[in-house]
């Protein structure tokens, strides 16, 4: 860089360059300044610069690139600069100064680019620290102790825990866990909880690893929006390993046994390789290596243990979600939604009118869109809301929508010249999207920013071209469908947790269609997603959440794709187990839905049951009205 720079202030040079003179050359001598300042600057044997008028622009842009500023001094170059820009009156436009204007750009563009590396360093900080950094002991009562390095040391509301820290409880003792990714643990009395594995996400990832054991008592687990395929809350017990994304269940051991129940939603259970995944309103007990699935018996869901856990797992969700907005308005730099604007500031204009890169300038657009994203579901959560802000919050969550599917669509075209450097690109907007997602997964279909979480699931397809994948997506679309009806359905919202199995009906219509179209040659495609399929119908009948007809609707569309349902059960989640082998008796098979009614042979009037419990008059159904009332 030239010494001058590093011996006066940015705000003298700058002072410096208006109050010069304006240089009086002839033709001559302007192209012999050319020439000597073309000819300090040193090209590479690939880099070419024609002649034309703008050969001089094209030559800075090279030298441009040459520069390298540290962090540090690039963000106080970069306040300097803009403070002054800020501070600068802003002067009525007439023709007559168009020239001056035009010379005055020209200079602060050439100061700009060699100053700021051609502005390399650029872009718009909006991740949402929604969660906590550390694992900790939210609260306890009683007598808890943690055992870290075979000492103990006295609990600590708000104490940071790490892994192979022991928690334990004793005969009076209760203890609250909150993990970096939100899920949380609470330990009953008499209880030793062991941390075996916190992996935590880098830079902006959302992939996250929980493992613990218990070793005695019982442990209540929830489990909240992991999106991420590798991502995983691992509760181990014995030689059972119970695996989960997004649930409520509770894990028990009781002289050797092993009992866990479920509350919400699904889990995965494996041992010695086989796994079973078990449901909304079953448990699993194993005893001596022998294990069985069976419903929940109206005593383990009238426990207090469980009827408290409940109750707490309400409240936690409501706070998530009030922490969760606050977490988003401080990403923004908003104090009061009311300053919530979604146009780029000048500031802003003039860094992408700089950027030259065309990848770079699509990247810091989508920083830019995805923070006006975030602003407006802020703004959307302003119970005050006016119509017109409304319609403009709801505009900027759609624009950064188009924005992920714009940008996918550049990533495909790179990918013809650039493998590596699309995959780069491919990560970072999936990223991008997938935050996103995790922050919405609370979101149920009557929350302001259920919008927001549909715009992603429409983006997120775009950048899938891969038939397969994208059927795959499709399913765990229409599968977070479920998962919010059954959400609604704890909340006493019912008629919510309908309008989500029609959600999901519409959706999983679509996806059958496609899975039966796919080719012949891909049966093990096929069984996978039927698979998939074949346990959120499981799901739905499980969660109780609508009409019994309704599910024997759902059943007979997916009939043609659940009829290939392989025997083995696939495992999604990295879970590690020993190798003791345990037989596991599963739940009975419940029969497939038909037309044919159990027909009251004395009386054909009379109300049966019939298939999955709908009660029929004769051979048809009884209105849904009318159904429990003989």
């Amino acid at each position: 860089m030239d010494p001058i720079n590093t011996k006066l202030g940015l705000e003298e040079l700058m002072a410096r360059l208006e109050s010069s003179a304006k240089p009086n050359l002839d033709s001559a001598r302007k192209d012999a300044m050319k020439q000597r300042l073309m000819s300090k600057i040193k090209l590479s044997s690939h880099q070419q610069i024609d002649h034309s008028i703008f050969s001089l622009v094209g030559a800075v842009r090279v030298l441009s690139e040459k520069v390298e500023l540290s962090a540090v001094k690039k963000a106080e170059m970069k306040e300097r600069i803009m403070e002054k820009i800020e501070q600068a009156p802003q002067a009525s436009f007439f023709f007559s100064n168009y020239f001056g204007l035009m010379k005055k750009m020209m200079s602060a563009t050439l100061v700009l680019a060699i100053s700021f590396g051609m502005l390399s360093f650029l872009s718009v900080e909006t991740y949402v620290v929604s969660a906590g950094t550390f694992t900790t002991l939210d609260s306890f009562k009683g007598d808890v102790a943690i055992q870290r390095s075979q000492s103990l040391i006295p609990a600590n509301v708000g104490m940071a825990l790490m892994e192979n820290d022991k928690v334990i409880t004793g005969s009076n003792g209760s203890a609250e866990i909150r993990y970096f990714d939100n899920s949380v643990s609470r330990m009953s009395n008499n209880t030793e909880v062991q941390i075996n594995k916190l992996v935590s996400p880098n830079d902006n990832s959302v992939n996250t690893y929980v493992e613990v054991s218990l070793v005695e008592g019982q442990v209540w687990s929830r489990v909240l929006n992991l999106v991420e395929s590798d991502s995983s809350f691992v509760v181990k017990a014995n030689n059972v390993s119970t695996a989960a994304k997004k649930a409520a269940f509770n894990v028990e051991i009781s002289n050797g046994k092993v009992e866990i129940g479920v509350f919400n939603h699904a889990v995965s259970i494996k041992t010695a390789g086989k796994t079973e995944q078990i449901l909304s309103g079953e448990k699993l007990v194993v005893d001596k290596n022998v294990g069985s699935v069976s419903e929940l018996k109206v005593a383990d869901k009238d426990s207090g243990w469980v009827k408290e856990n409940m109750q707490n797992d309400h409240v936690y969700l409501t706070q998530v979600e009030q922490r969760l907005i606050e977490a988003k308005r401080k990403a923004v730099g908003l104090n009061d939604s009311g300053e919530i604007s979604y146009s780029n500031s000048l500031k802003e204009d003039a860094l992408l009118f700089l950027t030259f890169d065309d990848v770079k300038k699509k990247k810091f657009d989508l920083d830019l869109s995805e923070r006006n994203f975030i602003a407006a579901q802020v703004k959307l959560n302003d119970s005050t809301i006016s119509a017109a802000d409304k319609t403009d919050a709801q505009a900027a969550l759609q624009k950064f929508g188009d924005k992920v599917k714009n940008f996918y669509q550049m990533v495909s075209e790179v990918e013809h010249t650039d493998k590596a450097y699309a995959k780069e690109l491919r990560d970072y907007v999936d990223s991008k999207v997938l935050i996103q997602k995790k922050d919405l997964n609370l979101a149920l279909p009557d929350s302001p920013n259920y919008l927001a979480k549909n715009i992603l699931d429409d983006a997120q397809l775009m950048g899938t071209d891969n038939q397969v994948d994208k059927l795959r997506l499709k399913v765990d679309q229409a599968a977070d469908k479920l998962a919010a009806a059954e959400d609604a359905k704890d909340s006493g919202k019912n008629d919510l947790a309908n309008k989500a199995v029609d959600d999901y009906k519409k959706d999983i219509t679509g996806v059958v269609t496609m899975i039966d179209n796919l080719p012949k040659d891909a049966p093990a495609v096929k069984d996978e997603l039927a698979l998939k399929v074949s346990d959120n119908i499981d799901l739905l009948k499980a969660i109780n959440v609508v009409p019994t007809q309704k599910v024997v609707e759902l059943q007979k569309i997916v009939e043609p794709v659940i009829e290939v349902k392989p025997v083995d059960v696939i495992v999604s989640a990295p879970v590690e187990t020993t190798p003791t082998s345990i037989s596991i008796t599963a739940r009975p098979a419940v029969p497939a839905a038909t037309d044919t009614a159990p027909v009251d042979p004395v009386d054909p009037t009379k109300v049966v049951d019939g298939p999955y419990g709908v009660q029929m008059q004769g051979d048809k159904p009884l209105s849904p009205l009318l159904q429990d009332v003989k």
